[in-house]
């Protein structure tokens, strides 16, 4: 298992040379409540993919990642919901369905994108 401060590491095991850690938090780096975290090395491998891809530290990543534990996306929480219903209909109706809400999202990601 890989032994790290979660928020004192990068990918590369080593500590951070950056001073004032809690710059995006708002708290001084003292104030910042630790935590002591162990990772297996698959794990740590599938962090270090996602940090690399959003371009986040592999704090900024594993924080991300809880947040989504504990913040789901509403997106997923409508699917979720929404999936009984689904899986009820006929397949016709249900291929009609995602058609229409691929419309529905892409007029969504327009909005978003002009903003």
């Amino acid at each position: 298992m890989w032994h790290i401060f979660a928020d004192r590491i990068d990918d590369s095991d080593t500590i951070s040379k950056r001073n004032g850690f809690g710059h995006k938090s708002g708290m001084p780096q003292a104030e910042r409540p630790r935590f002591n975290l162990r990772l297996t090395p698959e794990l740590k491998v599938e962090l270090t993919k996602a940090r690399r891809q959003s371009g986040r530290s592999m704090n900024a990543e594993i924080l991300a990642q809880l947040k989504l534990v504990f913040e789901p996306d509403p997106t997923l929480q409508l699917a979720q919901n929404l999936r009984p219903l689904f899986d009820k209909l006929e397949e016709a109706d249900r291929d009609t369905l995602l058609e229409h809400i691929a419309g529905a999202v892409a007029i969504l990601a327009k909005g978003i994108r002009s903003k």
